[in-house]
């Protein structure tokens, strides 16, 4: 499990993608969503 959440985060830090900010972004869209 571990070696997956590593990977993901090394694949996000080669495509220069911020995964904190990507992670705001989803929350902000789920605040309002109702499930």
């Amino acid at each position: 499990m571990f070696d997956l959440i590593w990977n993901v985060c090394d694949l996000a830090n080669k495509l220069e993608i911020d995964l904190d900010e990507a992670f705001q972004e989803k929350m902000e869209i789920n605040r309002d969503r109702v499930w």
